[in-house]
Formats: C-alpha cells, sequence, structure tokens
C-alpha cells in the first residue's frame, strides 16, 4: 500500500516569506564560515506534528475527522522573536527564527491534531516550539557560534487562518512539499 512521507502545518503567505528571506540572506552573510544547507524560501513553515511515512486511507481518516470540527479562533498569530540554535549556539543543528504566539491557540489546534493521530497508534510528540527554521548545519562540519553573535532585525507579526496537512516528496534535488488538505478556522 502506498505511504505518504506526512506532517501537519502553519504555512505562510508569500509576503511573510519574503521577510523571512530577507533574514536568511543576512545570516547567509553571517555565518558565512558555516556549513550549513539553508532551505528554500518557498518551504518557510510551522511544523505542527511530524507524522513520517503514512498510508493513504489512514491520511483520508484524519481528514475526515479534522473537517468536521468546529474551532473555537478564527487566527493563530505569533511575533517574531530573534534567531535561535537548537540544540544550542555550542553544538548548533539548526538556525531559526524563534515565533512567541499571542494566546494559546496553536496548543489547542494540537491538541485536536493529537485526538485524531494518538489513537492511530501515532506517538505523541514532543512539545511544540514555535520557529521557522532557516537553516540546517551539515554535521560532521558543526562548529561553535561565537557568544557574542547577533543579528537585528525589524519583527513582524504573522497571523495564520488554517493548517495544513502536508505531503514530503524527495527527489535528486531535496524535499518538495505539496499540500493534502487544508482546513481553515473559520467555516
Amino acid at each position: 500500500m502506498e505511504k505518504i512521507r506526512a506532517f501537519f502545518a502553519l504555512n505562510f503567505d508569500n509576503s511573510t516569506k519574503d521577510k523571512i528571506s530577507v533574514i536568511q540572506k543576512e545570516l547567509q552573510e553571517k555565518l558565512h564560515n558555516h556549513a550549513i544547507k539553508w532551505e528554500n524560501p518557498e518551504k518557510f513553515h510551522l511544523t505542527l506534528r511530524f507524522l513520517g511515512d503514512v498510508e493513504k486511507p489512514v491520511i483520508d481518516d484524519f481528514i475526515n475527522d479534522l473537517s468536521g470540527l468546529q474551532w473555537n479562533f478564527k487566527e493563530i498569530r505569533f511575533k517574531s522573536q530573534g534567531i535561535g540554535f537548537f540544540p544550542n549556539s555550542r553544538k548548533p543543528n539548526v538556525v531559526f527564527i524563534g515565533l512567541n504566539e499571542t494566546g494559546n491557540n496553536s496548543e489547542h489546534l494540537i491538541k485536536e491534531i493529537d485526538n485524531v493521530t494518538i489513537p492511530r497508534g501515532f506517538a505523541p510528540d514532543k512539545r511544540f516550539i514555535a520557529h521557522i527554521t532557516l537553516g540546517r548545519f551539515k554535521r560532521e562540519k558543526r562548529a561553535s557560534i561565537h557568544s557574542d553573535f547577533s543579528l537585528e532585525f525589524e519583527p513582524f507579526d504573522v497571523t495564520l487562518n488554517g493548517f495544513q496537512i502536508m505531503k514530503s516528496v524527495m527527489d535528486s534535488k531535496g524535499s518538495k512539499y505539496y499540500i493534502l488538505k487544508e482546513f481553515n478556522f473559520a467555516k
């Protein structure tokens, strides 16, 4: 049976992706001595829940279950918080823009996603940390980031009116993302 590499996400509009792309370019200049594979700006998003390889009928079940929900909110709002590194700046794997949510609507959304995924055998995910991955450090060439590193940028707001279940497809140039289903908070 066909399996789909799937995840739930909050996708940004093109205007937000453009703002993030400008910050990413500044970072590329500041971190030019580090071996980093930079994320394609078209792929900027927030991962809510990574599922891995899932059979198509299970994805159809998720879509059916989530399509019937009534949301008690119409949007999720974030404000950018600055540049960070996972797990830390001494041994960085990922460079990201942190986001701070206004309210806790993403928590409610993730709870509803868990309500349809966990009963079908998907383990609960670790705690959601709102961030936008800008690049991944090449494992064999990771180097510590100077403790005085900083990058100032104009904070920006992000308002999202829905979420998506996404498909990730690998090819010779890396992964490409496709929307399988879009869910809007306001019906």
